[in-house]
């Protein structure tokens, strides 16, 4: 039988991953349990473009809902689920500003530009 992993197992597998995916990347790899399910929280400021993460299938592959054997609807409890926050630092907000008279920054741009340490 294959053991499912606990919430902080997956997270602690998930800093390694990336640690070893995106040297020289801090990344905040937070736990949150709830009373039905749980989820994984990766922040990362500038670093790898959000493509590059997802290109990583770390979500996939960490990701746990459970489904209801009887009716196919999503468990009530037991689900896991990985989440991505990434944010700017002033001078990654420098590089994309924009030229709009509507917008700060073109944050298309923004999402897709890597910011190597």
């Amino acid at each position: 039988m294959q053991r499912v992993l606990d919430i902080g197992d997956k997270a602690e597998s998930i800093r390694s991953e990336l640690d070893e995916l995106f040297p020289g990347t801090p990344f905040e790899v937070e736990k949150r349990r709830g009373v039905l399910s749980g989820v994984i929280v990766v922040r990362w400021m500038d670093g790898p473009a959000l493509t590059k993460m997802q290109e990583t299938g770390i979500r996939e592959r960490y990701d746990r809902v459970l489904v209801e054997e009887r009716t196919g609807d999503k468990a009530s409890t037991g689900s896991v689920f990985v989440k991505y926050e990434r944010s700017y630092s002033p001078g990654a907000l420098e590089k994309a500003k924009c030229t709009s008279p509507y917008l700060s920054y073109d944050y298309t741009l923004l999402s897709e530009m890597d910011f190597p340490d």
